[in-house]
């Protein structure tokens, strides 16, 4: 059965990669509360939790100041690492024994590769007589995160490796892996893909980060669940238009249980570890973006942002700080129109494309007669827009028009005929109307 493009919360965009146990139990009742009820299954904790930090008194969240908050790093004699103590004093287990008690999803952060601590050290890899340091690949780490290096995918102990640590996460009760830089880096995918395919329950694969793709990589890709295709993103105005270029670039290469990924939703409280006072440099070295805030996206870049995600078909996965997320954003969020058009699993096509304005069709894959239509203004003041439906893909004379965002219906005869705000977008679904015919010309 066709699983719909998933839905969740992530951890990144508000915790960093200072995520505790906490601040997930906190996330995780709002969670089921306010989001599960309309599909959004997956919990994700992203990257750091295997991280030990120096501790400033009078913090909650570590800090960097005078250099890296990283003190050490959990790892076990096989390479692989577990959660850190000062962070996860009972491992993951209240973490999932939570979701399984409210029917959620658990998933983890990964990074492609392995530890330098334990290739620098005397850890082994499980089942071989291999040690890390000869596994270890140190000309392939992360350029943005030097915590592992990369793998030598064709040495013996390669697979037995990555076995190991898909094992290891899913005993945990994982349901779902983002692994992060692998997407330039197609054979380790494969491996990675290779031990999830012999796990005895269904474990969902999301590949991170966007940036580096190479489109004659796509049929390992799509080994995967998901794609990103954005480089990280955030509540400015700019990642929006980085947004529209993902979905033009990547449009039609979405498979059923293959959905291409424009990344996490900004909305909410956001960055909560910091609250603004820390000296220059310093957040760099704890990742997330900025000091802790309500998303500054306007109501109408808000609605611009989940027509966007909607339209792609894109996982939709929520990453501020629940209980501080004003309502406004979950009605957003949880909109049963928009969300219908996500379900839907088809990436929309550009089908306008001006300087002012630009516009976004796709049909429903159940109902031959309908479809969903995104109007954009790309303009920072008031823009008309006068169109014909041919024009925008709609083989209609007349359409029976729904607004998505208030429910209103319509009528429109031959043409599309509207007025928006500045950054604000017309979401519609249409139909056929009852007495309409088709456009004999199409």
């Amino acid at each position: 059965m066709r699983r719909p493009p998933t839905r969740g919360w992530n951890s990144f965009d508000s915790f960093g990669v200072v995520a505790d146990e906490q601040a997930l139990l906190d996330n995780l009742d709002v969670f089921a509360e306010r989001l599960l009820p309309h599909g959004y299954d997956t919990f994700v904790l992203d990257a750091g939790w295997f991280r030990q930090y120096h501790r400033v008194p009078g913090r909650r969240f570590p800090v960097a100041i005078g250099g890296s908050p990283v003190k050490s790093y959990v790892v076990d004699e096989h390479a692989r690492y577990r959660p850190a103590k000062d962070m996860f004093p009972s491992g993951f287990a209240p973490i999932v024994d939570r979701c399984r008690a409210l029917g959620i999803r658990f998933g983890l952060h990964l990074m492609r590769g392995i530890p330098k601590q334990a290739a620098d050290g005397e850890a082994t890899i499980l089942g071989t007589d291999c040690t890390a340091s000869d596994l270890a690949d140190r000309d392939t780490t992360c350029f943005w995160c030097s915590d592992n290096y990369g793998v030598r995918p064709d040495h013996p102990a390669a697979a037995a490796y990555y076995d190991s640590v898909i094992q290891l996460v899913t005993d945990w009760g994982v349901d779902f892996l983002k692994i992060d830089d692998l997407v330039p880096y197609p054979r380790e995918i494969e491996l990675i893909a290779d031990a999830i395919a012999k796990i005895d329950r269904p474990i969902e694969l999301s590949l991170s980060p966007g940036g580096r793709l190479r489109t004659s990589d796509l049929p390992t890709y799509r080994r995967a669940d998901m794609l990103r295709v954005t480089s990280d993103v955030s509540d400015r105005p700019e990642d929006i238009a980085k947004s529209f270029k993902a979905m033009e670039l990547w449009q039609g290469q979405e498979q059923d249980d293959f959905a291409i990924d424009l990344d996490m939703i900004p909305f909410g409280e956001l960055s909560v570890w910091n609250h603004g006072d820390l000296p220059v440099g310093a957040e760099a070295l704890v990742y997330g973006e900025g000091s802790r805030r309500q998303s500054q996206f306007t109501p109408a870049q808000k609605r611009t942002f989940m027509a966007q995600r909607a339209l792609a078909a894109s996982p939709l996965f929520m990453g501020g700080h629940l209980p501080n997320t004003p309502d406004e954003d979950f009605e957003l969020l949880t909109n049963p129109r928009l969300l219908a058009c996500q379900a839907n699993g088809v990436m929309a096509r550009s089908v306008q494309f001006h300087g002012n304005w630009m516009a976004f069709h796709v049909a429903d894959r159940d109902n031959a007669s309908a479809g969903w239509l995104g109007l954009f203004n790309r303009r920072n003041d008031k823009l008309s827009i006068d169109v014909a439906l041919l024009s925008l893909d709609v083989s209609h004379v007349s359409v029976d028009v729904e607004d998505v965002w208030s429910g209103e219906t319509s009528t429109w005869k031959n043409r599309a005929q509207i007025t928006l705000p500045a950054d604000d977008v017309a979401f519609v679904r249409y139909e056929a109307a009852t007495h309409a015919q088709p456009d004999p010309g199409v």
